[in-house]
């Protein structure tokens, strides 16, 4: 500290440099930033000393670290950790991501070893040192399935003298390499040699369980794929982005998991691993790249500025990094609904608004709303608009096409022409779906303003379109096509329906929002569920929450409850919809005898402490359309983020989160057709051992904790909008009322 030049801000790396910036701060003025490249108290040695030296240093830590002006990580994983053990909301993300390149110019890797392009050639860059699955590496490559592939070692560490002492075996026949490092300048040339880059993480330490390695980001650059650990920052960045899957994840631990993921992908045919490439240079360009990082890095450094006093620092495109004056970034976003139950648009626009944007969101004015025709809502701006009632009488005539081309150019028709005239100037312009798309298009024209399109669903095999005729839904199509030319962006619900919109649209830019829930603070299962149905604790109750519509499985549900399995077992259904009267008659049936109970809709922000009162809860939606078999309804997330486990259909999107979770099932899935399958399924979770049924809570709960929440989506979604404008936005907390 002596020694060190005078500063406005104090950045320091890792708690070993904390105590000196933080002393720094405070002697020399300033402000301390500290930059956790990991859960540093469960890194290396410091995982395995004593407790009480790991508390002495986990107050040490939360003590400096409180004191900072800001807290940086390396992905939202450890940023959770960070929050709750350092007792700072305002964690922001600054990914480990290298700059946007060409084309590699050079392939120095092959050349070096003496390979042929044709032969099958595996890398592990990076460290050479325990827990980091070298000998699981070893031991995979000698299995049957990957004969003749070779596995090249890039790096030095401890390892590293034994590595080539093993590589001379010669059991291995000369198939396994060791290379010195390269510089870093020189890496993704070396890295684009391999057809596939392997990282085989130990689960040894929590930190080496929630890492986000370098060497992912590096691979995906140069559109190498990964083979990698099955952990929660390898899941997010390998296998859940809009782009698809770029690689293969496994156990680490064992060496055939890792031998049978990496011929998976080293056995595709040439196409699809030119596709595979190709999906990983797309995912390097539209989100894992430095320049969005630096843009993340700049703006939370510009919150640091008037609290050091510094002066105006040059940004993105000469304009200020740390100015103050900038006004904010205006957003209007259209949703044909009236956003009281709509969760995924009051996430959307709190966050946004909770960054720095400024956001308005112009909505459909009915009966239920007339007393609220504008409304300020967690630092956004509601504004109704009138829209004529649906016309439901005509939905038989001709299949359907007279009654949507009425709601389509009367309704919807009229509603646009009263928001493009009533509607203010917006620097971006947000359509939730396609029936508001026309409308966002006119506004953005008027203004000159950049365009998002947010299809929540495939609007073509949705509702009353996917009844239409196919010539109309072609149309239909061809009309989204070509109005999306126009958008900046396009956003979506889930990776299936990503991929679909990809191949359709060909939009420029594509991200994932999932409509996942705000975990509750801890797992517990208080709440008014019981008391509202007047159960006692004891009685098992699975629940249905969400719109009571055609085809989302209830009258199956219902045939379920009648079984000789669930005859002890209530039932709540909670929502609203065109099927209560059908359902209020059968809940006033001898049959069920009192055991189905009909509650209203909640309002978002509370649906999560409602449900967690139930013990299961059940979505056996049928496949009707394209759009429900690739569903991932909302009410799966919330059950989630309640901790409560799920029965759902076998749709590939209830594969990826209730069958694909590290830690295990987080349910069960059905076939939702048959009452049969569905009782079947819902009898094995209510008759678990005590101790098993706990269990699997907790396995939800940190399903949604460490993964399917909405801190997570948050991220991903400012990530998308730092694209599309260059706003002073900050990385806020998400806003209380969401947070609850």
């Amino acid at each position: 500290v002596a020694a060190a030049p005078d500063a406005d801000i104090w950045h320091a790396h890792d708690l070993t440099s904390l105590p000196a910036a933080d002393l720094a701060a405070r002697t020399r003025g300033g402000v301390a930033v500290y930059d956790s490249h990991e859960v540093y108290l469960e890194s290396g040695r410091h995982a395995t000393q004593p407790r009480w030296a790991r508390a002495r240093l986990a107050r040490l830590e939360r003590t400096l670290a409180r004191r900072c002006a800001r807290v940086l990580t390396v992905n939202a994983s450890v940023a959770e950790v960070l929050r709750g053990r350092l007792g700072r909301p305002d964690v922001a993300v600054v990914h480990n991501t290298p700059s946007l390149r060409g084309p590699h110019r050079r392939a120095p890797l092959r050349r070096s070893l003496g390979l042929p392009r044709a032969t099958r050639l595996l890398l592990y860059h990076g460290s050479l040192a325990p827990h980091r699955g070298i000998d699981q590496l070893l031991r995979a490559i000698r299995r049957p399935e990957l004969a003749g592939v070779h596995l090249a070692f890039l790096g030095s560490g401890s390892e590293q003298a034994r590595l080539r002492t093993t590589a001379t075996d010669p059991k291995y026949a000369g198939r396994v390499h060791v290379l010195d490092a390269v510089p870093p300048s020189d890496l993704l040339d070396w890295i684009a040699g391999a057809d596939l880059a392997v990282a085989a993480i130990q689960p040894s330490t929590l930190n080496h369980y929630l890492s986000s390695p370098n060497k992912v980001f590096e691979a995906i650059a140069v559109g190498v794929p990964v083979a990698g650990s099955n952990f929660p920052e390898f899941r997010r960045v390998v296998l859940e982005g809009a782009e698809g899957p770029l690689g293969t994840l496994f156990d680490p631990t064992r060496p055939a998991a890792i031998a049978k993921a990496i011929n998976e992908i080293l056995g595709l045919k040439p196409v699809e691993r030119r596709k595979l490439r190709d999906r990983c240079l797309a995912a390097a360009r539209n989100r894992w790249n430095w320049e969005i990082e630096r843009t993340r890095l700049l703006d939370a450094y510009a919150t640091l500025a008037a609290q050091a006093g510094v002066g105006v620092a040059t940004g993105r495109g000469g304009s200020p990094a740390f100015s103050d004056a900038t006004a904010p970034t205006r957003i209007g976003m259209l949703v044909g609904n009236d956003m009281r139950h709509d969760s995924r648009v009051q996430r959307e626009a709190a966050t946004l608004a909770a960054a720095g944007y400024q956001v308005t969101v112009y909505c459909v004015l009915n009966a239920a709303t007339s007393a609220r025709v504008v409304e300020r809502l967690d630092g956004y701006s509601i504004v109704r608009i009138l829209a004529l009632a649906a016309f439901q009488a005509t939905r038989p005539i001709l299949g359907g096409a007279v009654h949507f081309g009425l709601n389509w150019w009367v309704r919807w028709g009229r509603w646009r022409s009263r928001v493009v005239a009533a509607s203010a100037p917006a620097d971006i312009w947000h359509a939730h779906d396609f029936n508001t798309l026309p409308a966002a298009v006119e506004c953005a024209r008027r203004d000159d303003a950049s365009l998002v399109y947010d299809s929540h669903e495939i609007f073509s095999e949705a509702g009353a379109a996917a009844a239409l005729p196919k010539v109309l839904r072609s149309l239909m199509r061809w009309r989204e096509r070509q109005l999306v030319r126009r958008c900046a962006g396009v956003l979506t619900v889930n990776a299936s329906i990503a991929e679909y919109l990809e191949r359709r649209l060909r939009p420029a830019k594509l991200a994932v929002i999932h409509n996942c829930a705000v975990p509750r603070h801890r797992l517990t299962d208080a709440s008014p569920l019981r008391a509202a149905i007047g159960v006692s604790a004891e009685t098992n109750i699975v629940l249905y929450h969400g719109s009571l519509a055609a085809h989302r499985g209830l009258p199956e549900l219902v045939a379920a409850m009648r079984t000789a399995e669930l005859q002890d077992a209530h039932l709540a259904i909670m929502g609203y919809g065109a099927l209560r009267p059908r359902l209020e008659q059968a809940a006033a049936g001898t049959d069920l005898a009192g055991r189905l109970h009909l509650l209203p809709p909640v309002p978002p922000s509370d649906v999560v402490e409602w449900i967690a009162g139930a013990d299961v809860a059940a979505m056996p939606i049928q496949a009707a359309t394209l759009n429900h078999l690739l569903s991932s309804p909302n009410k799966l997330f919330e059950a989630l983020a309640a901790g409560l486990p799920v029965v759902g259909p076998r749709y590939p999107e209830f594969e990826r989160a209730v069958l694909g979770d590290v830690r295990g099932q987080l349910g069960e899935l059905c076939d939702p057709r048959d009452p049969a399958s569905i009782a079947a399924s819902l009898h094995a979770i209510l008759s678990l051992p005590a101790g098993e049924r706990r269990a699997l809570r907790r396995r939800c709960w940190y399903a949604a904790r460490d993964r399917w929440n909405w801190r997570h989506e948050a991220s991903t979604l400012l990530h998308f909008y730092e694209g599309l404008a260059v706003p002073a936005v900050q990385d806020l907390p998400i806003p209380e009322t969401l947070a609850s």
